[in-house]
């Protein structure tokens, strides 16, 4: 019995002493840590633009910084309002610093479908290393090629600047849009209103398009464009907007609300003075079957599908 006891007290001696050295060990290297508050940014909750998180870094040298921010994003939002914009899986492959100008490589997981959101995740980068004290521009790049924006250009290297946020009250602009939903059983589209804020260097186009995808706030309408549409882009040349829509949008809307999807997109951005027609596109390219519709040629507004 003794003996047992004596076994016992000299594991939990071992145990204490254990834990006493990698306690010590613990503190040691951390007391060789430097650390500073940086601005990390995520996408917000209505997912139409990004914020900031004031997050502690901790780095061995001023080298190290960018390169823990760029960790610290990849392991997402500790807000639970905010969501991560860069996935898991994503690997940093270099970063380059001259004078304050910084470029980042990435794997090729950094890189989705959608467009719009590969572009909220270079601002997000821009953004939270530029925060840091020296830290001008930023370039980002996948496997050492540069990230084209919607129009077919480059990115290239951008400063905080260049990005105007819905917090930037300054370089933000309040704009008044239409938006078309329906009433339960109607099949005819109402117009309501609402403010959004543009910022974030998109047009007011997008933001009719993801606020038809949002969905009513108000009780008595219904969407008419699933929630799990994602918008790639949308751009405007002359007066036709081309609206670039991922291949989710034929998989969810084609049923028996499909006229009114369409003609919701349609009516909705000709409200804007300098829209007349709307061409879709799917994955970039004109496609026929919608449902019982095609949707390959121009669409014009439709009068007589309004309550």
């Amino acid at each position: 019995m003794k003996r047992r006891q004596l076994i016992m007290s000299a594991c939990g001696f071992a145990a204490v002493i254990l834990i006493a050295v990698v306690t010590i060990i613990l503190i040691t290297r951390d007391m060789g840590m430097l650390k500073t508050s940086c601005e990390l940014y995520f996408m917000n909750e209505a997912e139409t633009s990004i914020e900031a998180e004031i997050r502690e870094i901790k780095y061995s040298d001023a080298n190290r910084l960018p390169e823990n921010v760029i960790i610290q994003l990849m392991n997402g939002p500790e807000d639970k309002k905010h969501k991560r914009l860069i996935s898991r899986d994503t690997k940093l492959l270099h970063m380059i610093n001259e004078n304050g100008r910084i470029s980042v490589d990435l794997s090729s997981e950094f890189l989705n479908d959608n467009s719009a959101k590969n572009m909220q995740a270079v601002y997000s980068i821009v953004k939270s290393l530029c925060s840091i004290n020296g830290i001008m521009s930023v370039r980002v790049t996948v496997r050492g090629e540069e990230i084209p924006t919607t129009d077919g250009k480059t990115v290239g290297y951008l400063t905080a600047s260049d990005i105007n946020l819905s917090t930037d009250l300054n370089t933000s602009e309040t704009n008044r849009i239409s938006l078309y939903f329906t009433k339960k059983d109607s099949g005819k589209l109402y117009k309501t209103s609402r403010t959004v804020r543009v910022a974030d260097q998109q047009p007011i186009e997008y933001y009719i398009v993801s606020g038809l995808i949002k969905g009513p706030s108000e009780k008595e309408y219904e969407s008419v464009v699933d929630k799990g549409t994602e918008l790639i882009s949308v751009d405007t040349e002359e007066d036709i907007c081309f609206v670039n829509l991922s291949s989710s949008f034929v998989d969810k809307n084609s049923g028996e609300k499909a006229q009114l999807a369409v003609y919701a997109i349609v009516n909705s951005l000709t409200e804007l003075n300098n829209i007349n027609r709307v061409q879709f596109l799917i994955d970039g390219k004109k496609v026929h079957k919608f449902g019982n519709m095609d949707i390959f040629g121009i669409y014009q507004r439709n009068n007589e599908i309004i309550g």
